[in-house]
């Protein structure tokens, strides 16, 4: 197989693995509930969390960021020339950086337009959450920081993922400075996470948009 091939080999099954639909899945095996027919229809772990409870959504979260997550470490070894968590020194190989960073945008868009559950999904953070801890870990962390404040201040989720979309082009241009695969990456997918949060905005801008109380899910959850 030659190089090529290879990486559209990859490219597609990274977007298959996206794909998986921890929350429907969740939802319907282990409460019976379809999740598209549920609060905000999105199928993701906040809504999980909201709908079914803190077990569900904590599961969720960690098969979709566990998406990401594998599909760089994939990427990463059959391209290795590329920086990542796994390679943060030595010679890179621009076509490695571009398949790299295709496997972990496929990735995402797997997660929000599925094609095993007629392109439906969630708004792809925590998917990229997993994709940006193994290909810009740095980047990742500071992004973390700022969604935990602005979760901690305001209770409301898609307040701080609106915000670290923001962000990230941003950050990755400052630590990644010359690696354009990766700054395009930023950038198209930070376009992707707003479009998908586009009736959060709206909601956040009417002051409509509702807020998590963690403490309560857990209190009813026991």
């Amino acid at each position: 197989m030659n190089e090529i091939a290879k990486a559209i080999f990859i490219v597609v099954v990274s977007y298959l693995l996206g794909s998986i639909s921890w929350a429907l899945v969740i939802g319907k095996i282990g409460y019976g509930v379809d999740l598209r027919e549920k609060g905000s229809g999105n199928l993701g772990a906040t809504n999980t969390f909201r709908e079914l409870g803190p077990l569900a959504g904590i599961l969720v979260f960690i098969g979709d960021i566990s998406k990401g997550i594998i599909s760089i470490i994939l990427a990463n070894y059959f391209f290795p020339d590329a920086p990542t968590l796994l390679k943060s020194t030595g010679t890179f190989s621009s076509f490695d950086l571009t398949v790299v960073a295709l496997a972990g945008f496929a990735a995402i868009i797997g997660h929000n337009w599925s094609v095993y559950f007629k392109f439906t999904g969630g708004k792809g953070i925590a998917t990229s959450a997993g994709v940006l801890l193994i290909l810009v870990p740095k980047v990742m962390l500071i992004l973390l920081v700022v969604w935990l404040i602005i979760f901690i201040l305001t209770r409301i989720v898609s307040l701080g993922s609106v915000a670290i979309a923001l962000l990230f082009p941003f950050l990755t241009f400052y630590y990644y400075s010359g690696n354009y695969p990766y700054i395009v990456f930023s950038i198209i997918t930070a376009v992707v996470i707003i479009y998908k949060h586009r009736f959060n905005i709206k909601r956040l801008l009417e002051g409509k948009e509702k807020k998590v109380d963690i403490a309560l899910k857990f209190r009813r959850a026991k």
